[in-house]
């Protein structure tokens, strides 16, 4: 039992990553994540104050809107 939870665990937080990604538009492997910054942490730098930047403009304005960021990159 105690493994199922583990895994149950795990699959939620893989899941969660997957978000993370689909709503940034950034990899979990990207150059950008060294010296202990992480997908998750980048998010929650972001999430009080800088939302919209952190959020993938084609999200919600579609293809058209695949600007460069360069201060998230």
């Amino acid at each position: 039992m105690a493994w199922e939870a583990r895994q149950l665990q795990g699959e939620v937080y893989s899941f969660g990553i997957l978000l993370l990604h689909v709503f940034t538009g950034k990899r979990p492997t990207d150059d950008m994540f060294r010296d202990g910054l992480n997908l998750h942490k980048l998010v929650q730098m972001c999430l009080d104050e800088n939302v919209e930047e952190m959020v993938d403009p084609t999200l919600v304005l579609g293809e058209a809107a695949a600007e460069p960021r360069p201060h998230l990159k």
